[in-house]
């Protein structure tokens, strides 16, 4: 069953989403449309029901999917505590994203406009637009691909996982400091900092599982990705030295 939440008017303060995360886990079993409709919402000091605040369409199909319609730059913890359930928000998205997420997939068509994928312990996290706060702190395990990362850090303190960015890291990002394990896919040209060795080039061979995995859940990835060599870094120095970033040598 695909359920459909389109935001009745634009949010004008913020709120709590966090709650749909067990409805995204309940779909195809216990889920029931009247435990949806009675869900309570926390919008700044209000507790208001969900159904005053969406219009709820369900279509029903082998897939188990909750969507959210609209603006969710002032929603705050969507995908938080995420199991395995599907979320799919369709347009920007607030703070708090894919938090403490255990399993699952959330896919943004749109940007993540705060923090998100801290705490992360499994899942996937498909971020189409730009991610514009503090990415992937201390996340654990699970892969986050983005299109363009824009905010302050990315890994930090990271403890296992995989991030990948597939288009454009801004300068003034600090890339994985204080990163334990885990490993970042980068794009052409980003500048690592000191705080990381640099170790051999590999072919695109040595990432193929990680891209066919990929392919397989149509996450998108440059083409050109499947052919370049992959400058690869260990470190950090300020860590456990077990972390790996590959940054994509630029095509000819």
């Amino acid at each position: 069953m695909k359920v459909i939440l389109t935001f009745r008017d634009s949010p004008w303060t913020w709120m709590d989403l966090s709650p749909f995360s067990a409805v995204a886990d309940q779909l195809g079993e216990s889920f029931s449309g009247s435990s949806l409709t009675g869900l309570r919402i926390r919008m700044g000091r209000e507790l208001l029901s969900s159904d005053s605040l969406f219009d709820i369409q369900f279509e029903h199909g082998e897939e188990n999917m909750l969507v959210f319609k609209g603006d969710c730059s002032r929603a705050m913890g969507i995908g938080s505590g995420l199991k395995k359930g599907n979320l799919w928000i369709q347009g920007d998205v607030g703070p708090g994203l894919a938090r403490d997420m255990e399993g699952g997939c959330l896919r943004v068509s749109g940007h993540a406009m705060g923090d998100c994928c801290n705490y992360m312990q499994n899942g996937v996290v498909l971020i189409e637009g730009k991610a514009s706060g503090e990415l992937g702190w201390r996340m654990r395990r699970g892969l986050v691909l983005v299109r363009q990362m824009d905010g302050p850090a990315i890994g930090r303190d990271m403890r296992g996982g995989t991030v990948v960015v597939t288009e454009r890291l801004s300068p003034h990002v600090r890339i994985g400091p204080g990163m334990d394990r885990g490993s970042m896919i980068l794009p052409c040209e980003t500048e690592i900092s000191k705080d990381f060795y640099v170790t051999e080039k590999l072919p695109s061979s040595f990432l193929q599982l990680l891209f066919s995995e990929m392919e397989k859940a149509d996450l998108p990835f440059p083409a050109s990705w499947q052919h370049v060599l992959f400058q690869r870094y260990r470190g950090a120095k300020s860590g456990l030295c077990k972390a790996e970033i590959f940054v994509a040598e630029k095509t000819e």
